[in-house]
Formats: C-alpha cells, structure tokens, sequence
C-alpha cells in the first residue's frame, strides 16, 4: 500500500508541475500578445481559470500526502506525547469528514454540468468538479493512512511520555519546510 501511496504523490507533483507550467506559459504568451501585438486569445482567461482550480485542490492532494497543511499545534505539542498524537487523529478525522461532503457535493456538480460547455473552449464545465471529486478523494485516502500511521504510532508510546523540545522544534521545522516526507516512505 505504501508504494501505491508514493507512486500517486509522484503523480501528483507530476501533475501539479505540467499544469502549473501550461498555466504559466499561456498567461505569458497572452501578455505578450496583448503588450506588443495589441491583440488577445479569446481562450486564455478559460483554461487559466480551469488551471487554476486543478493547481489548487491537486496541491491539497499533494499536502495532504505529506501532512503538509498549516496546523497551529503550539498549544497540542504542550500535551503528552500520546495527547499530542491523538489530536493529530482528531484533526485529521476531522478533514476526513470534510473531504467526504466534498466529495458528496461535487458528484452532483459534476451531472448538472456535464452537458454545459465553455464559450471558447467548448469543454464541459464539469472538468472542473471532476478534478474536485479526485482530489477529494486522493485526500480522504491519504488522511486515512495518516490516521492509521498515528494508530500505530500510538501504541507505541509510553504512557506519560512528554514531548521534548527538540521534537517540538523539529516538528515546527517539518511544518515549515512543508511537512515530513510522506505517508509509505
């Protein structure tokens, strides 16, 4: 299970990169065309904003699988060490719950726009929920797997085990440098 979760985080960076890279070379090519031919794509403002939605719920797939979304934990890392981890499972059944009404919402999205087209494109509306919908559910998997690595981790601490200060400051270092290296490594 652990090398499924990597290869789709490795999918996932790929994916993030390429839309990222279209996003960017089509928003530049359209301000050249605007400042120095005096003319404009029609189509541009379309699959940037399409691009847009896919680069931010694919990232949040992507946090996700790193345990990379802001958290303020000052006040869970004064607890035991076994309460800190709890929380951890708490938070995270938590975005779990939010992910699945998500997910729940968007399927109707998706029928409802399916036959509605883009102006210039002419592709469906619903592009966009379906990226919602596989992001939903790249992040309820992974939160799942959070959620059982914290399990396992839980038995495994002491009772009345504190957290240190370095594992305090190590833990701040890894949220800052935008999490741990992942669920399966």
């Amino acid at each position: 299970m652990g090398k499924l979760l990597h290869f789709i985080r490795e999918a996932l960076k790929v994916t993030c990169c390429l839309v990222l890279s279209l996003m960017s070379v089509i928003v530049f090519m359209q301000v050249v065309n605007r400042n120095l031919f005096d003319k404009s794509f029609v189509w541009v403002e379309e699959l940037a904003g399409m691009c847009m939605v896919g680069i931010a719920f694919l990232g949040a797939a992507l946090a996700t699988s790193n345990d990379g979304h802001t958290r303020i934990d000052f006040v869970i890392l004064k607890l035991p060490k076994r309460g800190t981890t709890i929380m951890y499972m708490i938070g995270n059944a938590i975005c779990a719950v939010f992910v699945c009404i998500l997910a729940y919402y968007s399927v109707p999205l998706i029928q409802g726009s399916l036959n509605s087209l883009t102006p210039r494109l002419k592709l469906p509306y619903a592009i966009n929920y379906i990226v919602v919908l596989i992001s939903a559910v790249l992040m309820l998997v992974y939160l799942i797997a959070l959620i059982i690595q914290d399990w396992k981790k839980l038995k495994t601490i002491p009772k009345g085990a504190k957290n240190s200060l370095e594992e305090t400051l190590e833990s701040s270092m890894e949220a800052e440098l935008g999490g741990k290296e992942g669920i399966g490594e």
